[in-house]
């Protein structure tokens, strides 16, 4: 990774906990349009790049993260964060499916970081966020399911042992 993207990366980082910050004090608050909004912000340079899908991959990690330290995590907040996420990256020119499994890998992995002690029971609302955000964008989620499904159901003990 390039000094330029994991420097993009931190700034997203730290610009999304400003923006929860914001919209929890004005008591208005739509977590998957703080999300999607942060990452368009702050990544739209990176719009139908190579590196667009592990920039979705990180960016799911971060969204988790940041979650996690300005919010209480619980399922509704994993799935809002990735709805997000996936929001941002396909509108970002990122191909729906590949980009479903970057952010299913990513979120499980951030909740593997942000709150290792919940990774098996949060890891389905990464796969019901993604999936909900294809069905916003009218995308057909069938395949989608499936594979969020498998990383994120059938993987996530194993990530926990590791």
């Amino acid at each position: 990774m390039t000094n330029d993207f994991v420097q993009d990366v931190e700034d997203t980082k730290v610009h999304l906990g400003i923006m929860i910050a914001k919209e929890k004090q004005s008591g208005e608050f739509l977590l998957a349009s703080v999300v999607q909004d942060s990452l368009l912000y702050n990544l739209h340079h990176h719009a139908d790049s190579s590196e667009l899908m592990k920039l979705a991959h990180h960016a799911a990690m971060v969204s988790i993260q940041s979650a996690s330290e300005h919010m209480y995590l619980n399922s509704f907040t994993v799935h809002e964060s990735m709805r997000g996420v996936m929001h941002s990256m396909v509108s970002l020119g990122g191909d729906p499916l590949l980009t479903a499994v970057a952010v299913a890998t990513g979120g499980v992995l951030g909740l593997q970081v942000a709150a290792p002690d919940v990774v098996s029971d949060y890891a389905g609302a990464v796969a019901t966020g993604i999936c909900s955000a294809a069905d916003d964008m009218g995308i057909d989620k069938t395949n989608i399911q499936r594979v969020t499904e498998h990383l994120t159901r059938k993987s996530a003990p194993l990530w926990v042992a590791h």
